[in-house]
């Protein structure tokens, strides 16, 4: 990724996240939760995390499964490491897929079921509306930022410290 895209990357979550003000339980990093529903799209698109910390992607959707996927978006090539399944939930309960990930950075990702790649102005990459699924009307994509940043980690949404968001199941 080029000095300038990551630039721009965190230029844009550092103005997501202002005004944000949720921090870890007891100060220590516990597991960041994105979640997904029914609706196609997951509920947290930008999280920060500390090196190492624990990413749950959680699934609220009892319709069907979603791929989490990594990807280059200076190129559309996919990279680790998220590169993952989570399978639809049955009845009330959740399924999840977990990562770590060491390095800083700007980890972007989509779900290839309900998305797909498309070439932008200048040649950039980003997820796209895969055309014939419903949902929410952007394409189910996010971002994780590994960081030290205090402004940062401590802009997550509240949503991100639960496993399962009340009243959210299903869609």
């Amino acid at each position: 990724m080029s000095s300038s895209t990551f630039a721009a990357s965190v230029l844009i979550v550092s103005v997501l996240f202002a005004g944000s003000s949720v921090t870890a339980a007891n100060g220590v990093p516990g597991p960041v939760y994105i979640h997904m529903n029914g609706g196609n799209h997951f509920l947290e698109p930008v999280v920060a995390v500390v090196p190492g910390e624990q990413i749950v992607f959680v699934s609220q959707d009892t319709g069907g499964a979603h791929t989490i996927v990594g990807f280059d978006p200076t190129t559309g090539q996919p990279i680790g490491p998220i590169n993952g399944l989570v399978q639809a939930s049955k009845s009330d309960a959740v399924t999840t897929y977990a990562v770590r990930i060491s390095r800083a950075g700007v980890y972007n990702y989509y779900c290839s079921i309900h998305a797909s790649l498309a070439k932008m102005l200048g040649g950039a990459v980003q997820p796209a509306v895969r055309p014939g699924v419903d949902g929410f009307k952007g394409a189910m994509a996010g971002v994780v930022i590994v960081t030290t940043d205090s402004a940062l980690l401590q802009g997550n949404p509240a949503t991100s410290r639960e496993k399962v968001v009340p009243g959210y199941f299903g869609g």
